[in-house]
C-alpha cells in the first residue's frame, strides 16, 4: 500500500506542474473603438473630383452644397482630421470665387451705368478677394497632396483607379488656376475701363428722395418720391431706378420738374431694416454730358412675426429605427401657429409635416440604417409664409446600437476526439432578435449556423489529430442582421485533453516515478536500521508514520479523494497502476462498487478540477467532499 501511495504522489505532482485551466472570460459586447475603421480612397477622390468640376465650371452654390453633405459623412480618426481641413479649405475657395465673380459682375455693370465710385468699390473688394483665393489655392494644393498620402493614394499601383482618379483630380487643379488668372485678367480690364471714364469732364448732379411711411410689414407696398436736378437745374424725362437694399425695387421717369414718384413692395425678406435708394445712371447722350449719381440711404423698419420652435425627441436612436419628433410653434410673443410647413433633417433623411390648429407638429423619422454610430445634427426648420418668418431649431442626438446580451453553454473540459454542442440565446435591450449569425471558432476549426428566434446550437466537430493537451481559446461571435443590434463576442478557455497526448507524457514521467520509488526504498531500509539500534539501546522511540499533508487552496478536496483512493483500494485489495488516470481506475472500479460509484465518480470530477483549475473552491465545494468521502466510506464498511 505504501508504494500505491508513493505511485499517487508522483502522479499529483506531475500534474500539478502541468498548465492549469483558466476562468472563463467573458466578453459580452464589441468595443467599437478597437474596430479598425476604414475609408475608401477612391471614393473620395471621385467625390472631390464632383466638386472640383463644378467649381471649373463656376457652378459654386453646387460645389458648396455637395462640400456641405460631406460634412455629415462618418470619417475614421485616422483621416478626420485631413479631410476636414481640405474641406475647409474647397468652401473657402469656392466662396471667395464666388465673391469675385459676383463683384466684378457688379462693378461692370456700374461702369456701364456710369457709376464709377461704386464700381471702383467692388473692384477694390474683387482685387482682395482674389488675393484671398490664390493663398487658398496654394494650400489646397498642399493638402491635397497631404490627403493622397493619408489615404494610400501613393502606395496604390500605377494605372489604378484610386490612382487615376487622383490624375484627375490634379488636372482640375491646373483648370482652378486657369480660372483664377481669368478672373485676374477680367479685374485689370475693368480698372483700365475705369481709370478712362474717370478722365470725363462731366457735369454733377443731385438725387433726393423720401419715403411716406418709414416702417412697413412685409408684403405692403410703400412711396417713395423725389427730384432729380443738375447745377440747380431740373432734369425731366430721365430714368430713376429705385433699389431696396441691394436690388431693384421699381423704376421712375422724371416730370418737367424733375419730380418722380414709386411704389416699392417690401419683399418677404425677414429682416429687421432694410434701406431705400434712387440711383441715376445716365443714358445715351447723357453719358458723355452728366456724372451719375445716387442719393442717400434711407432705413425701413421692416414689420413681421418671429416664428419660435419647441422641439422634443430621445436623446439616443437607432440605426434603422423610427423615433418620434414632436414640437410646438409660435410667434415671439407666444401665439400658436397654424398651417406652417415643417421639417425634420438627420443627416440625408427629411421628414415634412404641418402644425395644427394648436400650433402643434409630430413626425416620424426613421434613421438611415447605414449610419454609423455618433453624435448627428437634427434641424427642425419651418417655412415663412406671409408675415411669419421662418423658424429654426438646432439639436445633437447619438446613434447608438443596442446590445445584446450573451448566454453560452459550453464544456470547459473536452476529450478529443469528440463533437461538441455550443449552445446558446442572444438577446437585444429592444426587442426580440430575430435574425443572427452565429460563428463558434476554436484554435483552427470554425462553424457558423443561422438563426431566426436568438437561440443557437453550434456543433464543432474536434479530430484527434488536430490538437494537443492544452488550453485554447473557444470564441462566439453573434452578427445580428437587423441594423440597430451590435455584434457580439463571447470568449471562454477550455482545456482540451489529448488521450495520445497523454499516454506520451506519462512515458515521460516513468523515470520520475523510479526515482520516487528508490526514495521510498532507501528511507525504508534507513527506518529498519534506526529501528534496530534503538532495540539495541532498550529505547523505545516513538514513531510517526509518514503522510502525505496538502496544504492550501484545492488541498482539502485532494485530501478527501485520496482517502477516498485509499478505502477504495483497501476494500476491493486493488491498487492503482502506474499507467492508470483518475479516471481509467474509476471506470476499473466501477462494476465493484455498484452504487457507490456515484460518490466516487464525483469525488474523482472534483480532484481533476483541483488539479487544473487556479481558482479557489468555494466553501460548499470542500463540505461536498468531505460529504461524499464519508458515504463512501460508510458505504464500504457495511459491505
Amino acid at each position: 500500500m505504501g508504494y500505491a501511495k508513493a505511485l499517487t504522489v508522483a502522479l499529483l505532482t506531475l500534474c500539478l506542474s502541468a498548465q492549469c485551466l483558466a476562468q472563463p472570460t467573458y466578453i459580452p459586447h464589441e468595443d467599437p473603438s478597437k474596430v479598425k475603421e476604414v475609408l475608401n480612397p477612391l471614393w473620395l477622390l471621385t467625390y472631390y473630383g464632383d466638386i472640383l468640376s463644378l467649381m471649373t465650371s463656376r457652378d459654386y452654390a453646387s460645389a458648396l452644397t455637395l462640400i456641405n453633405t460631406m460634412g455629415l459623412t462618418y470619417l475614421p480618426s485616422n483621416v478626420k482630421y485631413v479631410v476636414e481641413r481640405f474641406n475647409s479649405l474647397l468652401t473657402t475657395l469656392a466662396e471667395k470665387l464666388n465673391q469675385t465673380e459676383a463683384l466684378l459682375t457688379q462693378a461692370s455693370a456700374l461702369l456701364n451705368a456710369y457709376r464709377l465710385t461704386e464700381a471702383k468699390t467692388r473692384l477694390e473688394e474683387a482685387s482682395i478677394t482674389l488675393g484671398s483665393a490664390n493663398i487658398t489655392l496654394i494650400e489646397l494644393e498642399q493638402a491635397l497632396s497631404e490627403l493622397a498620402s493619408r489615404v494610400g493614394v501613393f502606395a496604390s499601383p500605377a494605372g489604378s483607379k484610386v490612382r487615376e482618379s487622383y490624375n484627375k483630380l490634379m488636372a482640375l487643379m491646373v483648370k482652378l488656376k486657369t480660372l483664377w488668372m481669368k478672373y485676374l485678367e477680367l479685374l485689370k480690364s475693368l480698372r483700365e475701363e475705369a481709370t478712362e471714364f474717370e478722365a470725363l469732364k462731366l457735369e454733377e448732379t443731385r438725387l433726393d428722395i423720401w419715403l411716406r411711411q418709414t416702417e412697413a410689414w412685409v408684403g405692403e407696398t410703400v412711396e417713395v418720391y423725389g427730384v432729380l436736378t443738375s447745377g440747380g437745374a431740373y432734369l425731366p424725362g430721365r430714368m430713376v431706378s429705385i433699389l431696396l437694399g441691394d436690388s431693384m425695387a421699381s423704376t421712375a421717369f422724371t416730370n418737367d420738374s424733375g419730380a418722380f414718384t414709386a411704389e416699392l413692395k417690401i419683399p418677404y425678406i425677414y429682416v429687421s431694416n432694410l434701406t431705400v435708394k434712387a440711383v441715376y445712371s445716365p443714358q445715351g447722350e447723357d453719358a458723355r454730358i452728366y456724372r451719375p449719381c445716387e442719393s442717400r440711404e434711407i432705413s425701413i423698419r421692416i414689420l413681421f412675426y418671429r416664428v419660435e420652435l419647441k422641439v422634443g425627441y430621445p436623446s439616443k436612436v437607432y440605426p434603422g429605427k423610427s423615433f418620434q419628433v414632436e414640437g410646438y410653434a409660435s410667434t415671439d410673443t407666444g401665439e400658436p401657429v397654424y398651417g406652417l410647413t415643417v421639417k425634420a433633417s438627420l443627416a440625408e433623411t427629411v421628414k415634412f409635416t404641418s402644425t395644427s390648429s394648436n400650433g402643434y407638429f409630430k413626425l416620424n423619422v426613421k434613421v438611415d440604417p447605414r449610419l454609423h454610430i455618433g453624435v448627428y445634427r437634427l434641424t427642425v426648420e419651418s417655412s415663412p409664409m406671409g408675415v411669419y418668418a421662418p423658424g429654426r431649431y438646432v439639436g445633437s442626438l447619438e446613434v447608438v446600437k443596442a446590445k445584446l446580451k450573451l448566454i453560452v453553454s459550453a464544456p470547459s473540459v473536452i476529450v478529443i476526439p469528440s463533437k461538441v454542442q455550443i449552445k446558446g440565446e442572444a438577446s437585444s435591450e429592444l426587442e426580440v432578435v430575430k435574425g443572427i449569425i452565429v460563428t463558434a471558432t476554436l484554435a483552427d476549426l470554425s462553424n457558423a449556423t443561422r438563426s431566426d428566434n436568438g437561440s443557437f446550437n453550434v456543433s464543432l466537430g474536434i479530430p484527434a489529430s488536430l490538437m494537443l493537451s492544452g488550453v485554447y481559446t473557444l470564441t462566439v461571435r453573434v452578427e445580428p442582421e437587423d441594423p440597430w443590434n451590435q455584434a457580439a463576442t463571447y470568449t471562454m478557455n477550455v482545456l482540451i485533453l489529448n488521450p495520445i497526448n497523454a499516454f506520451l507524457a506519462l512515458i515521460a514521467s516513468i523515470p520520475i516515478v523510479l526515482v520516487v520509488l528508490k526514495s521510498v526504498k532507501t528511507r525504508k531500509r534507513i527506518t529498519e536500521a534506526f529501528e534496530a539500534r534503538e532495540a539495541e539501546l532498550k529505547v523505545t522511540p516513538t514513531l510517526v508514520k509518514p503522510t502525505l499533508v496538502l496544504e492550501g487552496g484545492w488541498a482539502p478536496v485532494l485530501n478527501c479523494y485520496l482517502k477516498a483512493l485509499d478505502a477504495v483500494s483497501k476494500a476491493l485489495k486493488l491498487n492503482q497502476e502506474p499507467s492508470e488516470t483518475l479516471r481509467e481506475f474509476l471506470n476499473r472500479v466501477k462494476p465493484m462498487l455498484k452504487d457507490l460509484t456515484v460518490y466516487f465518480r464525483e469525488l474523482t470530477v472534483m480532484a481533476e478540477l483541483a488539479l487544473y483549475s487556479p481558482v479557489k473552491p468555494r466553501g460548499e465545494d470542500i463540505e461536498r467532499a468531505e460529504k461524499l468521502l464519508d458515504k463512501l466510506v460508510g458505504g464500504l464498511v457495511e459491505d
